[in-house]
């Protein structure tokens, strides 16, 4: 049986303070106005809309370079059954390797262990919004960012105490340019002019974030299973955890 996701306050904030990554960042000590916050915050949503790929280098339960794509109109994020499709490939050089593939609320997924040179795939299936899938597609960086962002919300509106001493700083990338930093509890984000996540460590999930290349498109087989699929509709597999 699944469990259906339970997030109260406590859980909410430990997963938003896990939104942020140091750059050489010379910060000041006050917190910043809500206006600053708030600035922050839209930019990063900027960044998660519409067609793009994204390639990343990960650290955490797995090590190895996570591939992103998504293809959606202008402005709009469909993370996880929105206007759209998205999809990550994850190649682990250690821990399991996994892709997803998600077109509205239908979803395919394939996974690969350590010692294995094939793949095993499912779907398409149904997205169900329970601990089970959340975990399994925690390599789509920009659904990350999404649920740290709304968490972040959260414990400002709360007025939760980790979240009452923000600092936004400024560094520079020698491959993104010019980035804004928000750091809470000890942790720090960076994000591009567009709003992109640049780097992130110290997560509750991913040690560390790494953008390595970013695109305005989408290869044509970004949506295509790495292997055959052998189960679908009510027989769907989530990757395991």
């Amino acid at each position: 049986m699944r469990t259906r996701v339970v997030r109260s306050s406590a859980a909410l904030l430990a997963t938003a303070l896990s939104l942020v990554v140091p750059l050489s960042i010379n910060a000041a000590t006050a917190s910043e106005p809500k206006t600053s916050i708030a600035a922050f915050v839209a930019l990063a949503r900027h960044g998660l809309a519409g067609t793009y790929t994204e390639v990343y280098r990960v650290s955490g339960p797995s090590t190895g370079t996570v591939r992103v794509f998504q293809q959606a109109p202008s402005g709009e994020f469909p993370f996880p059954t929105g206007h759209g499709k998205w999809a990550f490939l994850l190649q682990a050089q250690t821990g399991l390797s996994s892709q997803w593939i998600e077109e509205g609320a239908a979803s395919w997924d394939c996974w690969r262990t350590p010692t294995s040179t094939t793949w095993s795939c499912s779907g398409p299936g149904h997205f169900e919004e329970v601990n089970g899938f959340f975990l399994a597609v925690q390599p789509f960086i920009p659904g990350v960012v999404s649920g740290e962002l709304n968490q972040l919300q959260l414990g400002l509106a709360e007025k939760a105490p980790q979240v009452g001493n923000l600092v936004i700083s400024q560094s520079t990338s020698p491959r993104f340019g010019a980035l804004r930093c928000l750091r809470v509890d000890g942790i720090t984000s960076c994000i591009d002019r567009s709003g992109v996540l640049v780097s992130q460590r110290g997560s509750t999930y991913w040690s560390s974030i790494t953008l390595l290349q970013r695109k305005v498109s989408v290869p044509g087989r970004a949506f295509t299973l790495v292997g055959r699929s052998t189960s679908a509709g009510t027989h769907f597999a989530v990757v395991p955890s």
